[in-house]
């Protein structure tokens, strides 16, 4: 499948493709006090949440946000997103964020879906990583924000995996 690139809409300077990449493309930036000059464009790297999904922060100064990947493919290849649907993926992989694989659909799509494809358990680290991330923090006395970018994914979840608030089962 070949990639194609479309603008995300509201969002000037970004762009999002079918297969589920986000880039920010060239832009000229004209600060009040200096010489204007191109700040050249690239692939975003994406972090997952607390959920399992691969995001990206989005920045139009001043409005800064954090989306799904997901989301975006959809808004920027299927529209704007149908009242009481969300996006959903047919293979219920969080990380195959093609378009091919997306549909809007119900909560209940979303569950039936998880049931027929076999994939109840939502969570996104192994009992071993679980271990991995406490001793980091606890014993080697680790920032979470560089065991966050080690794990690839948010700060807050490695707060709560640090806090105890989640997989409190693995102590």
């Amino acid at each position: 499948m070949e990639e194609i690139w479309k603008p995300i809409p509201g969002w000037k300077g970004y762009e999002v493709s079918n297969k589920g990449r986000v880039k920010s493309i060239d832009r000229e930036i004209k600060p009040k006090t200096k010489k204007s000059y191109i700040c050249k464009g690239k692939i975003l790297k994406a972090c997952l949440n607390s959920q399992g999904y691969p995001t990206v922060n989005l920045c139009n100064l001043p409005k800064r946000r954090t989306y799904k990947i997901h989301e975006l493919v959809a808004l920027a290849f299927m529209g704007v997103r149908p009242e009481n649907k969300q996006v959903n993926h047919y293979d219920d992989n969080k990380l195959n964020n093609c378009v091919t694989n997306l549909y809007f659909g119900t909560h209940q799509n979303n569950v039936d879906d998880a049931i027929l494809n076999q994939k109840t358990n939502t969570r996104i680290f192994s009992d071993e990583k679980i271990f991995e991330i406490r001793e980091l923090y606890i014993v080697e006395k680790k920032k979470q924000i560089e065991i966050a970018k080690l794990f690839n994914t948010s700060c807050d979840v490695i707060h709560n995996i640090v806090k105890f608030k989640s997989y409190k089962h693995i102590e």
